[in-house]
């Protein structure tokens, strides 16, 4: 345990971070819509993933500081990288932070505007697998920064039974489906029916569902059957330095689906529009090739 703290401590002192992008891609057109930012720890052999770094920091009254270090990378890479092209910025916060005043004088306008970006271009991720103490206090905060035109993602969808009446609660302008619905839910039709079902809540309450860790065509074809809106994964593109596009095999995947969708959509239409005529007794008037 002393070596692994020596190394906790060793990283906030020397900043051991680096902040890293993982694209976030919308299944109608293959576009991107905006980044996750993820921290990574540089050269470390005790603590092994950012999650643990937290966990870690939680025991030593460090969270905020943590906070504020991966926050401060992050920021400083994005405006090094960042074309202003109306990209999403999707950044994973603690609920024990969100609240902080500290926290809000770190998202003002103004302080923002140094990083070349704007409120409604900031998604701030909360887990539901994070235990939040002050649960009256934390959806009042949500709604401060639902006001100021911030957007809210709910991560990790569906890994916890509780996240059904946070959502409800908040009603986030995203919701992220996590990866162990996704993983090879083409061979599994409880997964299956699980997001479809996922699908018609966040179609009824306008909510845009994020599927993450999507790592095969199979299921990359899946999600597009079911109408899942964005989707995030391996088989999209990687974590990088960089901001990154897409991988060709997904954007043409996603293109020749949705493609195949609006032609089917066409020829409903059409015969849907023939049909009206013929019951109206105006079918020797027009041919198929008018509806083109």
């Amino acid at each position: 345990m002393g070596s692994l703290k020596k190394d906790f401590f060793d990283i906030l002192k020397n900043q051991r971070i680096k902040p890293v992008f993982q694209p976030i891609v919308s299944l109608t057109d293959g576009k991107i819509i905006g980044y996750e930012a993820l921290s990574r720890i540089v050269n470390s052999k005790e603590i092994s993933c950012s999650e643990e770094l937290f966990q870690i920091a939680e025991i030593y009254g460090k969270v905020w500081e943590l906070e504020q270090l991966c926050r401060g990378k992050i920021l400083e890479k994005y405006y090094s990288l960042h074309v202003n092209d109306n990209k999403m910025l999707f950044l994973n916060v603690n609920p024990m932070v969100i609240h902080d005043k500290e926290f809000r004088a770190g998202f003002t306008h103004d302080y923002l505007k140094q990083y070349g970006l704007e409120l409604n271009n900031i998604v701030f991720e909360v887990t539901e697998r994070n235990a939040i103490d002050d649960i009256k206090g934390f959806k009042d905060t949500i709604r401060h920064y639902k006001s100021q035109g911030y957007k809210i993602a709910v991560d990790d969808a569906g890994s916890c039974y509780s996240g059904l009446n946070l959502i409800c609660d908040i009603v986030p302008h995203y919701l992220k489906l996590d990866i162990l619905l996704i993983r090879n839910i083409h061979n599994d039709a409880i997964k299956y029916a699980m997001v479809k079902s996922m699908v018609e809540f966040a179609n009824l309450a306008g909510i845009q569902l994020v599927a993450e860790g999507i790592e095969c065509e199979e299921e990359l074809k899946t999600l597009l059957k079911l109408g899942v809106h964005n989707g995030q994964g391996f088989f999209l593109g990687k974590p990088h330095e960089e901001l990154r596009k897409v991988e060709e095999p997904a954007i043409d995947i996603i293109k020749r689906y949705n493609k195949k969708e609006d032609c089917m959509r066409n020829s409903r239409e059409t015969g849907m529009l023939i049909c009206n005529n013929f019951c109206k007794g105006n079918y020797q008037k027009k041919t198929v090739w008018d509806y083109q």
